[in-house]
């Protein structure tokens, strides 16, 4: 399971379109059973079925371990982030108002489609894709004899660095929520047009040293050189497809102001609808508006897609989502190895419009809990002693930018932010991949343990 920021009912029947049909056709692999559950009509979470996984799995390791396959890949993606980037330049030099209907329809959806194929490019990188090629890398060290949790992190770190630019801090910082999300949400075009990242090549020493004293079989190597590349490659694609989905916020912005909408009630809209509202003006019903805000469910099964809204969408999600485990001790795979202790400050999706405020009241030293974390908490992420996340695998953005920076992390815990609050004095192991909590906020009443 994965959440994804800024991903509005209107995105969601192509989203599992290019998990699944889409994918196969383009990669050979792909999924057959997989939902998405709406989260106030602007964050979603993604599930693939426990059926799937191994299959997804499976054919992830035979595209990435093919090496003309995957180099395709990344010229392909190149190719694919460089004409979103392009495009994101058009528009931006373009004056929307100016548009009549039929013209800002027909832009909007064209920057929609560059926006699908980077996200087809990235949704083939998420954890379940490469869960095998993590298995097999730690049973090659295994078989050796040697401590695969331990090397693991160290042979799968970074030789490119992405670092923001100014500008890029300021895009970036936003978050989406904040950014598009609000009725008042403005963004600075001229940020679009901007030197956004640079990357830095960067020998990992301790890598090297690592597989000389070792002896890290050959095929470890290979293997751990794969998600050294996907990392970096998959980093750089979220840059890009979040410069994306900021420039599809001066559209959401336009729509809206010559529509006479609010963007609330345009996130609960369905491509078709988005379609009819801006050629027509035909407004979807406000009782299937506030039915939808209740629940709405996107459901791709056998390759077909469905979707549930209220009622309906709180039962089935109630049925198939696990409910959430209270626990003081977590636990979850090392990401980058050390140990923390400290305060923690959480960054949680449900709260993004806060990011920015509390990043700017952050201390050195707190201790980041979060769903998964995003390029918009990176001056968080300078600042913190440890990281710790509910999602991701070796690919996520925590893992990544941990091992860039050199900071304890512990991914994959499930219900950190579940049972982790603000002021929280916390523990984390990012050796044996645990984290406990300690005592909660003295604010709030709590001692330590």
């Amino acid at each position: 399971m994965w959440k994804e920021e800024n991903l509005p009912v209107m995105d969601q029947r192509f989203s599992l379109q290019h998990l699944g049909h889409s994918s196969k056709k383009l990669f050979g692999f792909g999924v057959e059973d997989a939902f998405i559950v709406s989260q106030e009509g602007f964050t979603a979470s993604f599930y693939v079925s426990d059926r799937d996984c191994r299959p997804f799995a499976g054919g992830g390791f035979v595209f990435f371990t093919d090496r003309e396959r995957f180099c395709r890949y990344l010229e392909d993606k190149q190719t694919v982030e460089q004409r979103l980037l392009d495009h994101i330049k058009d528009i931006v030099a373009r004056d929307l108002s100016a548009l009549s209907n039929g013209e800002l329809f027909k832009a909007f959806e064209e920057l929609c489609k560059k926006i699908a194929n980077a996200f087809e490019f990235y949704a083939i990188t998420e954890q379940e894709a490469v869960q095998l090629i993590e298995e097999k890398l730690e049973a090659e060290l295994t078989s050796s004899g040697l401590d695969a949790k331990a090397l693991i992190p160290i042979l799968t770190s970074p030789d490119k660095i992405i670092e923001l630019t100014e500008k890029g801090h300021q895009l970036f910082d936003l978050s989406l929520s904040k950014s598009i999300k609000g009725e008042d949400s403005r963004i600075d075009p001229g940020l679009l047009r901007s030197l956004l990242f640079t990357i830095k090549n960067e020998v990992c020493q301790d890598r090297l040293a690592i597989i000389q004293k070792h002896g890290i079989p050959q095929k470890a190597v290979e293997l751990s050189d794969i998600f050294r590349s996907l990392g970096h490659e998959r980093l750089r694609l979220r840059y890009v497809f979040m410069q994306g989905l900021f420039c599809r916020g001066l559209f959401f912005n336009e729509i809206v102001r010559r529509i006479g909408i609010t963007k609330k009630e345009l996130y609960f809209y369905n491509a078709d609808e988005v379609k009819t509202l801006v050629l027509d003006g035909e407004k979807v019903p406000t009782p299937t508006i506030e039915r939808r805000k209740r629940g709405y469910v996107s459901i791709l099964t056998n390759g077909d897609i469905f979707h549930l809204e209220g009622d309906d969408a709180l039962a089935f999600t109630k049925e198939h989502i696990q409910p959430v485990e209270k626990t003081d001790i977590l636990h979850g795979t090392v990401a980058c190895k050390g140990t923390a202790r400290g305060r923690v400050i959480t960054f949680r999706f449900d709260e993004s419009d806060h990011h920015l405020e509390k990043m700017d009241t952050m201390e050195a030293g707190q201790i980041i809990v979060t769903e998964q974390t995003h390029p918009n908490i990176l001056t968080a992420i300078d600042k913190a002693a440890a990281i710790v996340t509910d999602e991701g695998g070796m690919l996520c953005h925590a893992a990544i930018v941990s091992r860039e920076r050199r900071i304890p992390c512990v991914i994959g815990t499930r219900f950190a932010t579940a049972n982790l609050k603000d002021g929280d004095l916390v523990e984390v192991n990012a050796i044996e991949g645990w984290v406990r909590r300690l005592g909660g906020n003295p604010e709030n009443g709590f001692s330590s343990k």
